[in-house]
């Protein structure tokens, strides 16, 4: 597609309104990147957005007043959930999981797992099969109540910018996959 009037096209799957819930949001956006991303594609998330607009409700909110109401949980607590389901379900597969964290922040990457690590640098694979960011910590993560308490130890890291138009928070998770030929025992 071209420019039209000097404009940019801009296209997109899909938009939610204000009243659009974390379930909503959830099944269209998180379960189907998550389902692909057990076939063993990459999926990417990304929330962009001034401050206020949603992101870190959408992305992150993990405590409610009532403990028992999970409709208000975000994106990432219960990609993290389904998860570990899924891979508690697949028997023919032995999984192990990984996570990190980083921000690109005033165009530096900094990992948030690890304070001393700051402004790494973006490589691309040895074997071209994709970019890395150099040096990132990585913590295998067994359960998924490891994997969020990984998790908020990278949002304790987080740096903010006055208006914070410029901070990208990533948590960056792995996994692997690789046939058994045995079933797991149950």
């Amino acid at each position: 597609k071209g420019l039209v009037n000097n404009e940019r096209p801009f296209v997109y799957d899909g938009v939610f309104d204000g009243l659009s819930t974390q379930d909503e949001v959830y099944a269209k956006v998180g379960r189907p990147v998550l389902h692909d991303v057990m076939r063993g594609m990459h999926g990417c998330i990304l929330a962009y957005g001034q401050t206020g607009s949603g992101k870190t409700y959408s992305l992150l909110q993990t405590e409610t007043a009532d403990t028992t109401d999970t409709s208000e949980v975000g994106l990432v607590p219960r990609l993290v959930s389904e998860l570990y389901v899924n891979i508690a379900c697949d028997f023919d597969n032995v999984y192990e999981v990984s996570v990190a964290m980083f921000q690109i922040y005033n165009e530096e990457i900094d990992d948030l797992l690890e304070a001393k690590k700051q402004n790494l640098r973006v490589r691309l694979e040895q074997r071209g099969e994709g970019w890395y960011v150099e040096d990132l910590t990585w913590h295998t993560c067994d359960t998924p109540e490891a994997m969020m308490e990984i998790f908020e130890v990278g949002r304790k890291q987080l740096k903010y910018a006055e208006t914070h138009m410029n901070t990208f928070p990533f948590l960056v998770c792995r996994w692997a996959a690789s046939s058994s030929s045995t079933r797991r025992p149950t």
